[in-house]
């Protein structure tokens, strides 16, 4: 008999919440898991926003033929995936150390761009199915340089050609000096 004395006891105490309290209960649980939920959710959407420096190399015979097509496919493909391009341009083009399905010669492409983290590996499936594309590489930029390799980016290599190395005041050469020298070396 106690047995049964000890489960009646469990039962009137579920009985003695009202149905108010019950209610209050469970919206409080629902409360406080949405508020969990919710933080997470918002946490990973605003943090997850990353900038990204991508390296390409293209087919410079497709490149030839129809530069606007190409880079404008390249932008496309990014702007698909949800990015935001910060720049895009041309690098140099050059001969590869060793044939890449079966090209000698590629375009390198630089584009800084911001991405939601959740589509990189999207977006470098698209990569990888793109004809035009010999190899890509994506890499995480750090917050604090991006302002930087932007700037630096946008410039290109032509800012450089024109820069003239500062004169210094050291004794000029004396070509007259060397001469001599090796006559001396030839006795």
């Amino acid at each position: 008999m106690k047995a049964v004395g000890r489960n009646y006891a469990r039962f009137e105490f579920i009985l003695s919440f009202t149905l108010r309290e019950v209610f209050i209960i469970r919206y409080s649980l629902f409360i406080i898991h949405y508020s969990v939920v919710s933080f997470f959710h918002f946490r990973s959407k605003t943090l997850a926003l990353n900038v990204y420096e991508g390296m390409f190399i293209l087919d410079s015979g497709r490149y030839a033929r129809d530069p606007e097509g190409v880079a404008a496919q390249v932008n496309k493909l990014v702007t698909d995936a949800g990015g935001e391009i910060l720049v895009s341009r041309q690098w140099e083009e050059r001969r590869l150390a060793y044939p890449i399905k079966g090209q000698r010669k590629g375009l390198y492409w630089l584009m800084y761009f911001r991405l939601d983290s959740a589509n990189l590996a999207d977006l470098n499936r698209q990569f990888s199915l793109y004809d035009v594309n010999i190899r890509n590489l994506f890499i995480k930029i750090d917050p604090r340089i991006v302002d930087e390799l932007v700037k630096h980016a946008e410039v290109g290599p032509a800012a450089f050609q024109d820069r003239q190395l500062p004169e210094t005041e050291d004794e000029e050469i004396n070509v007259e000096d060397y001469e001599d020298d090796e006559e001396e070396d030839e006795e």
